[in-house]
């Protein structure tokens, strides 16, 4: 592979003279496809590859198809639990057969056929004929399967599993990402400047509307990883607190205390230590939440390695221009643009931690879910059980054990409160555009009653076993020593004392210096009845650090930056949990690879600053774009097929086609929109989608690329085409006649 790379550059760059050709300009030619799902034979005695058996199972293989490539014997396809992680055959019965769900009306919860590996478990056994599907009775041969209606693994409703497969926008984006990262830089002296330091990718797509939508899209799902990776990397090596840190701030309060215990001091130095140690007693308060969001977002919007200013701030960006011009002609970009955009970007550093940290919900990936990140809620830690709960419990073994993990119990259940919405970016305009969805943030929650606005109200304590904080609450109960029945009884009674803690402690409650200021109360009026007290979480005024302890459920496999007695907030997560080291998640197969790569990939450094170029656009938009993505202002153009002819961009090395063209001539023509400058070489990069003529080409791209040209009709009788043609010829002529012999000309030189 070295020798060939080589091979190519030397050949890339040999000319005769400075202004010649290349001896070799190449074009090296890629395909990619986001992956359509995993399907399994049924013959446990498949010939296929041994290393790509499942046993009982055959051959597993990534193509949809319902026969084996190796056998021929039928295949259903594999699904997993969106919980754990365990996987699954999926079907539907048809006539007496196993069948795959071809679409999602076949998607019935009770037609789903999971597959039991191990002994003991719950669920109706049969048997399926491995050659065609067909059902062979509970005591017949071939495949014995077990029908179950929830995950075996951990409970999981059929409605959280999903196929093994990528959805196209992830692929996409990924792909972009990265062929933008491994093209080389812009060869020009203000690269320090621009995104991704020039690196510039033309996109193609044949649908206006996808064309539309690449480039938004591109920008945003870049951004988040951009920004998730540098939290990720401020929060490992700029820990605003630590243990040391810690210590040396009790020591420090320690001794002030025994200097203000000498009764030789003036009042002038009494006065002077006592504010020391009130000073040291709020530096260690902080330094025990590991610090504020708003001092993380101050680190954050400091911006040491550079990375947020390669975020596109859409404040001000449609009028970026590249107006500017050197001595050559050439469009520059000013740094007074890039600083401006920068400081636009840094000036939202809160709102930037906001939409990463605000809502931890186990199914997305964060640095929270990767274990990277703890919220802590200041002042918490001093809170006890009152009385009146601890009365209620049976015995004494009971109350102790509660009354020592009471604090970590409300810091879970406030965790709950963020994943139920019920936390605000500090205005609506923030909460709407939260990224994840604009009906997520912004709740409120009650006690009881949340009969108003669905949207906007959220039950705390509930009336339902299957509630999430109602399983975690008796799971707790249990770990402390009550019996299943004494838990679900006492259930409703701890749930609602700690809302009334929580509401006492809010924000204009009556708990005076013991008020929570990152909490807030207010009236909401339901729909049905009166007004009720309600509360929700300030993100702003939260506390954020590295977790001292990340702890990971043996059953679901998620990640929690706290564990109550071995208890989470989750469904299979009740007394499951268990200590776990940075070593061992970097090393994880489930995170590990999305842990390193947060922290040492080169391509979430770079930025990705994309725009739609079409006809629906006006003629001057369009010219604007088309210079900024020249300069490298924008370094990704996703663009119809508005560019395929007529368009010279000077030293673009790549171009990514985002659907395979309808023929070969319109590929040719897309992909010689790259390789037209420099050196000679470029890579074109196409994207099969799962639709068979993409996935047709894909399959046999040499037959593709391999037919004839589709051979133009003219009709010579026509006088407007004849016209055309002689008024070609008149021009070509007089710019002939204009230019000395031997000179060259054309956009080669």
């Amino acid at each position: 592979m070295r020798a060939t790379v080589v091979l190519l550059n030397m050949a890339a760059s040999a000319r005769s003279r400075a202004p010649d050709y290349p001896l070799l300009p190449h074009r090296i030619h890629l395909l990619a496809r986001p992956s359509t799902g995993l399907h399994a034979c049924l013959n446990p005695s498949c010939t296929g590859d041994p290393a790509r058996r499942l046993p009982p199972l055959g051959l597993i293989q990534g193509e949809d198809a319902d026969r084996c490539g190796a056998c021929g014997m039928h295949t259903l396809p594999i699904w997993r639990c969106g919980t754990c992680g365990e996987w699954f055959l999926m079907g539907v019965e048809r006539d007496g057969t196993l069948a795959a769900p071809s679409s999602l009306p076949d998607f019935v919860p009770t037609a789903c056929y999971p597959l039991a590996t191990r002994a003991g478990e719950a669920g109706q056994p049969f048997a399926v004929d491995p050659r065609s599907g067909t059902f062979a009775g509970a005591g017949g041969g071939g495949l014995h399967l077990r029908r179950v209606g929830a995950c075996p693994h951990c409970g999981g409703e059929p409605e959280g599993w999903t196929a093994c497969g990528s959805g196209v926008p992830l692929a996409l984006t990924i792909v972009a990402e990265t062929l933008l990262g491994a093209l080389p830089e812009y060869a020009a002296p203000h690269r320090a400047i621009l995104p991704a330091r020039g690196r510039r990718l033309l996109a193609f797509s044949d649908s206006r509307q996808e064309a539309a939508r690449l480039g938004p899209r591109l920008t945003r799902q870049h951004e988040t990883q951009v920004v998730r990776a540098a939290i990720v990397r401020m929060l490992v090596a700029s820990p605003l607190a630590d243990e040391e840190t810690i210590r040396d701030i009790q020591g420090s309060i320690t001794g002030t205390r025994q200097e203000l215990s000498g009764e030789d001091l003036t009042p002038a130095q009494r006065n002077r230590k006592q504010r020391r140690l009130e000073d040291l007693e709020q530096e260690l308060r902080e330094a025990l939440v590991g610090g504020s969001i708003a001092e993380w977002a101050r680190e954050l919007a400091a911006d040491r390695e550079g990375v947020l200013a390669e975020v596109l701030s859409l404040e001000g960006s449609e009028k970026h221009q590249a107006d500017d011009r050197a001595d050559d002609g050439a469009a520059l970009w000013s740094g007074e643009h890039w600083d401006t955009n920068a400081r636009q970007v840094r000036a939202k550093a809160a709102l930037l931690l906001g939409r990463e940290l605000a809502s931890p919900l186990r199914r997305r990936t964060n640095a929270e879910t990767l274990g990277f990140a703890e919220i802590t809620y200041p002042g918490i830690e001093g809170i006890d059980p009152p009385l009146a709960l601890l009365g209620t419990l049976p015995r004494e073994e009971v109350r102790q054990r509660l009354e020592a993990h009471w604090a970590e119990l409300l810091a879970a259940l406030c965790d709950t409160l963020r994943t139920d919405g019920a936390i605000t970016l500090g205005s609506e305009e923030a909460d709407e555009a939260y990224t994840f969805g604009s009906a997520l943030l912004g709740r409120w929650s009650t006690r009881d009653q949340a009969r108003g606005s669905a949207r906007r109200l959220v039950r705390f304590v509930g009336e339902s076993a299957r509630q999430r904080r109602w399983r975690f609450a008796g799971a707790v109960l249990e770990r402390c020593g009550t019996t299943p029945t004494e838990a679900t009884a006492a259930v409703p009674t701890l749930l609602g004392a700690a809302y009334d803690q929580l509401l006492e402690r809010a924000r204009g409650g009556t708990a005076g210096e013991g008020s929570l200021e990152w909490l807030e109360r207010t009236d909401k009026q339901t729909k049905n009845g009166p007004s009720v007290d309600a509360i929700r979480i300030r993100f702003l005024a939260l506390g954020l650090r590295q977790p001292r302890q990340v702890f990971r459920c043996r059953v679901t496999g998620h990640l929690w930056p706290r564990g109550v007695l071995d208890c989470a907030p989750e469904t299979g997560s009740e007394g499951t949990l268990v200590a776990i080291t940075a070593a061992q998640l970097d090393a994880d197969p489930r995170v590990g690879r999305q842990r390193r790569e947060y922290q040492h990939l080169e391509v979430f450094r770079i930025g990705l600053w994309a725009d739609e170029h079409s006809a629906q656009l006006a003629p001057r938009e369009n010219r604007r774009l088309q210079d900024l993505f020249k300069a490298g202002i924008r370094n990704i153009l996703s663009a119809t097929t508005t560019l395929e002819l007529g368009i010279d961009i000077g030293g673009l090395n790549a171009v990514l086609m985002a659907n395979v063209p309808p023929g070969k001539a319109n590929y040719l023509q897309r992909a010689g929109r790259a390789g037209r400058r420099a050196d000679g070489s470029s890579v074109v990069l196409t994207f099969a989608r799962p639709r068979p003529y993409d996935l047709a080409v894909f399959a046999d791209f040499g037959s593709y690329l391999g037919r004839e040209l589709r051979r133009p009709t003219v009709f010579l009788d026509r006088e407007r085409v004849v016209l055309r043609h002689f008024h070609s010829l008149l021009i070509n002529t007089f710019f002939q006649d204009l230019t000395p012999p031997g000179a060259r000309t054309g956009a080669m030189a």
